[in-house]
């Protein structure tokens, strides 16, 4: 029996629609004299039946005698069978491949009124293929005139044949992720296609002919080879959708402007150096990406676009943005991330009221965007790393009661602001690569933790009054520092699954760590450490263990084997001298055997009678 199944969404997909997209496999023999394949229509519901499950009714399916064709091989999906609602027509495509290869394809219409008749013909051309062992199967027989959609994507295509022009009905067509240089002429006759998918094929320019295509709504050009853009594109007035990520694009022409209907504009990673002025006409468009270019500057006609809620411009060669940038008021996602910026224009950020993601990392900010606390008031992610901020102004977050995330990692802090407390509403703090000497214990406050990154810094000590209060804390990194302990409290951390205390000056572990019940991962390596507690063995979920470089670490305590869920161990640049040498030489594995082996000796022979019975309570962890 031909099976078809559904394929997953990703990068092929265009919209729910395309996730229909149904692929072939061999066709298999069974008992009946009379085989038949049942092909399914995606996107179509059966009628209810008295069972319990739904059926496929006769007017959904086609039944065609495939019997036992080994010589044909199918691969990939090839396309999304189509019934039209009033002349309940069928599609049934003919493909002509070579190995995994296709090099051609045929379509039919199949009504179901001529069932039998196109059932008996399509048998004897499948019979025909098996007994002369064919690689070549046509079943064309009349055109396909009601076809509205066609999805052909992830095959070998590199030439279409002139008579897709008599798909006039057509409104979808997905040829992504083939071998498309160009289109045929015949195209054109295509006026009611709004979709054209082409993603991923070998297309050194636009094809003239999908200027004539002048009810075209979404037009995806993502990943060929395209290097400019005609100015006749300003013939596709409909076009509400453009993607040409991905390309080769130096410029675009002016006449871009004239898409007044453009909502979503991705140009992003090309090789643009400017954008027309006209790009300010588009005043519909909602999203515009632009990252990943060599643009030097963005024109102030930018500022026209009012209704823009999405600007990327990240990784561009800009040093300043334009003070017209403060008009969009309805802009809600900013990424400006990889340039070469030091300063936005004055009270911009206030000016946009909606503002919900800022990213400004790796910039040249010298300190945070100047303005009231009204203009984080409705951020909810803050980005600004990789700087040289050296200060946060006082009550700068005051007003930001939806922040969730703020990240400050590398720059130039020494201290953090005395209202430093009110920023409860965080749940991820990252303030790592900076040159803070201490936290204050108003660390209490921030209950909403869940991340906190404090790693490469100057501290000593860690605020051990606040810590009882971070109840949803998951992830505590503190690796390069200069602390010389843990304080017990950090057992007080009931939800901690990541703890990496790397690189520090720690002689011990303390023995509340043991309490950390939903720790996984635990990383103390490059440290001065003597000893780890044998309370280690209570950490039933612990995956991961770094100890490696505590040039002082000689032993290891027996209860480390009742961390039944250890997979991963790092003793490298310890010298484990109380062990023997044939265990250690083969590394964590061996050692973790043999301490396993060792405590349970222990246990035996405390239950034999030989050893004090304090080991038994053991008994009952040990797996």
């Amino acid at each position: 029996m031909a099976v078809f199944r559904r394929l997953s969404k990703g990068r092929n997909s265009l919209g729910d629609d395309a996730s229909a997209i149904a692929a072939m496999a061999a066709a298999t023999t069974n008992n009946d004299s009379k085989k038949r394949v049942t092909v399914s229509i995606p996107g179509l519901k059966p009628k209810p039946t008295n069972k319990r499950k739904q059926s496929i009714t006769s007017s959904q399916a086609v039944y065609v005698n495939f019997d036992c064709l080994k010589s044909i091989h199918f691969t990939y999906s090839l396309l999304r069978l189509h019934q039209n609602a009033r002349s309940q027509q069928q599609l049934v495509v003919a493909i002509m491949m070579t190995q995994n290869q296709i090099i051609d394809v045929r379509y039919s219409v199949f009504d179901r009124r001529r069932n039998l008749k196109h059932s008996r013909e399509i048998a004897k051309e499948l019979s025909q293929c098996r007994e002369q062992c064919s690689k070549r199967l046509n079943l064309c027989k009349m055109e396909l005139t009601q076809l509205t959609e066609l999805y052909l994507y992830g095959n070998r295509i590199s030439v279409l044949p002139n008579e897709m022009g008599n798909l006039v009905n057509l409104n979808k067509l997905s040829l992504s992720e083939n071998s498309i240089t160009t289109l045929p002429e015949s195209f054109e006759k295509l006026k009611r296609l709004t979709v054209l998918d082409m993603r991923h094929n070998k297309l050194k320019d636009i094809p003239t002919v999908i200027y004539e295509l002048i009810s075209l709504e979404t037009l995806l050009l993502r990943f060929n080879r395209i290097t400019e853009v005609d100015r006749e594109i300003d013939n596709l007035m409909n076009l509400n959708l453009i993607s040409l990520r991905e390309n080769k694009i130096k410029r675009l022409p002016s006449s871009i402007g004239n898409l007044r209907s453009l909502v979503i504009f991705d140009v992003s990673y090309n090789h643009l150096e400017e954008i027309p002025p006209e790009i300010g006409n588009c005043l519909q468009l909602t999203s515009l990406d632009l990252q990943h270019n060599e643009l030097i500057e963005i024109p102030a006609s930018i500022g026209n676009l009012k209704s823009l809620k999405r600007l990327e411009i990240k990784y561009n060669r800009l040093n300043s943005l334009p003070s017209s940038i403060a008009n969009i008021g309805f802009l809600e996602e900013f990424n400006a991330e990889g340039n070469n910026i030091s300063e936005l224009p004055v009270d911009s950020l206030i000016r946009m009221k909606y503002l919900k993601s800022i990213q400004l990392s790796r910039n040249k900010f010298h300190e945070l965007p100047a303005g009231s606390p009204n203009q984080f008031a409705v951020a909810q992610s803050i980005v600004i790393e990789h700087n040289r901020i050296e200060k946060i102004p006082l009550n700068i977050f005051k007003l930001a009661k939806q922040l969730n995330l703020l990240n400050l990692k590398d720059n130039q802090l020494a201290s953090l602001p005395a209202d430093f407390g009110t920023w409860t509403s965080l749940t991820e703090l990252n303030l790592g690569t900076n040159h803070l000497g201490s936290i204050s214990d108003d660390l209490e406050s921030l209950v909403n933790l869940e991340i906190l990154i404090l790693s490469n810094n100057m501290l000593t000590s860690l605020p051990q009054n606040a810590l009882p209060a971070l109840q949803k804390l998951r992830i505590l990194e503190i690796e390069e520092n200069e602390l010389e302990y843990l304080p017990p409290e950090i057992g007080d951390l009931p939800m901690l699954t990541r703890l990496v205390a790397n690189n520090n000056l720690l002689t011990q572990l303390p023995k509340e760590i043991g309490k950390l019940s939903k720790l996984q991962y635990l990383a103390a390596g490059e440290n001065r450490l003597i000893s780890i507690p044998e309370e280690i063995g209570n950490l039933k979920t612990l995956e991961q263990l770094y100890l490696n470089d505590n040039e002082d670490l000689n032993d290891l305590p027996l209860e480390l084997a009742m961390c039944e869920s250890l997979h991963l161990m790092s003793v490298e640049g310890c010298p484990l001298s109380r062990l023997p040498d044939e265990v250690t030489v083969g590394g964590p594995s061996s050692i973790f055997q043999y301490l396993r082996m060792e405590l349970s000796q222990i246990i035996q022979d405390a239950q034999d009678g030989s050893m004090s019975a304090d080991y038994l309570a053991i008994d009952n962890d040990l797996s």
